[in-house]
């Protein structure tokens, strides 16, 4: 309850009749914009009473058409003679669309006449303790108590969107009905990328006039298709290792160019670790890595991402390239950032929601170093031995001796070779034992002195023909 006091306060404070003036001029709304409470109760009913007639006129127009036969064959007609109210998709999409139409046919008041109808839509991200339905219905209610606005779902007027994000809320007006990310694409992928998130990426590059502009991942070409139409002095070149994504942005470019002026942009079939460009030749980079949900696999990601970093320094100009990364794998991307953390410099990183994922946007600039494969810095081991505590060499300068050794002959002292060993421990008996040949004997370690010490026996001395320090 405090918190939907708080969406409501919130609501209350801000003056909501400023962007409502707005959204009537742009839309031309000529209906009542704040009913009396006398005149929104007779506008209700009047509503029920025109949906009622709809609804009965949509599912009668359904039924006739459904009745009539398809074929000779009466089994098509039995098939097809289903309920109107199906599980379907296909069949309630068919039923709003004629309730729609039949309402418009039937309401026959003047547009002066209507009183404004809207809905509130809430888009949450984050944990909370109400839902997206209680917030749009609490907002919604506290709408219709200040302008006495009609509630409806499907033939409103005006939608008011409720963004929750974390601790934070805003509120917009939409300034259309239909969703506008899908605009100029027909031809759709597996991972095809809203044009508003392309838009948006695109703007985080600030692109110049006369910059070139690669997609090395373009898939359905989302990303260059929204870039030649928003930014026309740019030129785009995209490409993608699978032809059908190919096929499919050359399709995509196609029909937008049939309707629209010819655009800068190319499509090519290119790998993005190998690509066919020169040397710093190219300005920015926007692109879609893949996820590893749908498209390719977390695993393959460890290597693609640090490659197509390299690649992309390589082909980036110096101190003036950028790259807008967006990816939903986090931890690849960090390990592929920190391999070239001496070509790419970590600008800005962005939070986005993609269909329920919490993807982010990498915002990188190139650096002055050339493209050159960066070392990789191994990590400090500590390995003990006794007492003693060796460190890696990135921690201490070692020096390696070499040391050539020959077995003593047989029969020798045990002042120029001793033959015989001490006590055996494993077996814990008394006796001595010649000493055991190359085979069954493991050298685990060469003392200062000239000692190897056997696996459980006691030290004897070798010769050391030559010491050499590399």
């Amino acid at each position: 309850d405090h918190d939907m006091n708080i969406l409501k306060a919130e609501i209350e404070r801000d003056d909501l009749k400023k962007a409502v003036a707005l959204w009537r001029e742009r839309n031309k709304f000529q209906g009542i914009l704040y009913p009396t409470e006398h005149g929104y109760k007779a506008a209700k009913d009047g509503e029920v009473e025109i949906k009622k007639l709809a609804k009965t006129l949509a599912e009668a127009r359904i039924r006739d058409k459904k009745c009539q036969p398809v074929g000779i064959c009466s089994e098509n007609y039995e098939h097809d003679s289903h309920s109107l109210t199906g599980d379907s998709k296909d069949e309630r999409a068919r039923l709003n669309a004629a309730k729609f139409e039949a309402y418009h046919e039937i309401d026959s008041r003047k547009p002066e006449d209507k009183v404004l109808k809207f809905r509130v839509t809430c888009v949450r991200n984050g944990t909370h303790c109400f839902g997206s339905q209680d917030a749009a219905y609490h907002v919604g209610g506290r709408l219709q108590d200040m302008f006495h606005w009609i509630v409806d779902l499907n033939f409103y007027d005006i939608e008011i969107m409720l963004n929750v994000r974390e601790d934070s809320m805003y509120y917009g007006i939409a300034l259309t009905k239909e969703s506008k990310h899908r605009r100029n694409i027909n031809f759709f992928g597996p991972t095809t990328l809203r044009a508003t998130i392309c838009y948006n990426m695109l703007r985080l590059a600030q692109p110049k006039a006369g910059d070139i502009i690669i997609d090395p991942m373009c898939g359905g070409g989302s990303i260059p298709i929204e870039g030649s139409l928003a930014f026309h002095s740019s030129y785009f070149m995209c490409g993608d290792i699978h032809e059908k994504a190919v096929n499919r942005t050359r399709s995509n470019l196609d029909h937008i160019e049939s309707h629209t002026q010819r655009r800068y942009m190319d499509v090519l079939h290119w790998d993005t670790t190998h690509l066919i460009l020169r040397d710093s030749s190219v300005d920015i980079c926007v692109t879609d890595l893949p996820f590893g949900k749908r498209s390719g696999s977390v695993f393959d990601n460890r290597t693609l991402y640090k490659q197509v970093l390299l690649e992309l320094a390589r082909v980036v100009r110096c101190n003036i390239g950028r790259a807008i990364l967006l990816t939903y794998d986090r931890k690849s991307m960090t390990m592929a950032l920190t391999f070239a953390a001496g070509l790419w410099k970590l600008v800005k990183k962005l939070k986005i929601n993609i269909g329920g994922l919490e993807a982010g946007v990498y915002v990188l600039w190139r650096l002055k170093a050339p493209a050159a494969l960066p070392q990789r810095v191994p990590k400090t081991r500590h390995r003990k031995s006794g007492r003693h505590s060796v460190l890696s060499s990135e921690k201490r300068n070692l020096s390696c001796t070499l040391w050539v050794l020959r077995r003593p002959t047989t029969g020798s002292n045990s002042e120029s070779g001793a033959t015989t060993v001490g006590p055996d421990r494993r077996r814990k008996r008394t006796s001595t034992t010649m000493m055991p040949t190359p085979t069954n004997t493991i050298v685990s370690e060469l003392d200062t002195y000239g000692h190897v010490y056997g696996s459980g026996m006691k030290p004897y001395p070798i010769y050391s023909e030559a010491v050499t320090t590399l």
